[in-house]
């Protein structure tokens, strides 16, 4: 697996949008607008609910896999596609892309996440 940096906007937490914004080459700032408006529609305070960007993602039919990954992002083996993955490192929780088994992040913390779910792009 690859990375590659990307970070549109350095702004802390920003991983949610800074995923969808790559998978769905679209705007970082339209992104995370449309996510806020969703949050604010489904009755949430943050749009980084899981709640609110499974059901923004499943809008781009980014739907989650049904299977189960006991591994580490560096770990995953994959067919080539495009992917969102939400995982998690003691209590931190991360999201990032992969798109033909390139890591798009604004850094290589990624590597020792455990996997928690993995959406792919239809």
């Amino acid at each position: 697996m690859k990375y590659e940096y990307y970070n549109p906007v350095d702004e802390k937490g920003s991983c949610v949008q800074r995923s969808l914004s790559k998978i769905l080459n679209k705007d970082y700032e339209e992104t995370k607008q449309e996510l806020i408006e969703l949050s604010k529609s489904l009755g949430y305070e943050d749009f980084r609910e899981i709640e609110v960007f499974e059901t923004y993602m499943k809008k781009y039919n980014i739907i989650e896999l049904n299977q189960e990954f006991n591994c580490t992002i560096e770990d995953l083996s994959i067919e080539p596609g495009n992917y969102i993955i939400f995982g998690n490192k003691e209590e931190w929780y991360h999201m990032v892309c992969l798109i033909d088994n390139t890591i798009y992040d604004k850094n290589e913390n990624y590597k020792e996440i455990n996997i928690i779910k993995i959406y792919k792009q239809m």
